[in-house]
């Protein structure tokens, strides 16, 4: 699982959005990707998230979604 990225443009607005994605495999084999929860947008987590939790620019590290 990791944390994505999702961008929508709503008339001249630019809004990003986090979702919690899992990655799995289908029975041919193939990797997919669904979608399992949308955690909301981007500027308003990092509103609402405690300095003390932030571990870097990338990483809200309330969700563990973690990478590098």
């Amino acid at each position: 699982m990791y944390v994505k990225r999702h961008a929508v443009r709503r008339g001249s607005k630019r809004y990003v959005y986090l979702r919690l994605v899992q990655a799995y495999r289908d029975e041919h084999g193939r990797v997919r990707r669904r979608v399992l929860k949308t955690l909301g947008r981007e500027d308003e987590l990092k509103a609402s998230v405690r300095p003390g939790w932030r571990r870097s620019r990338s990483c809200l590290a309330a969700w563990g979604g973690c990478r590098g």
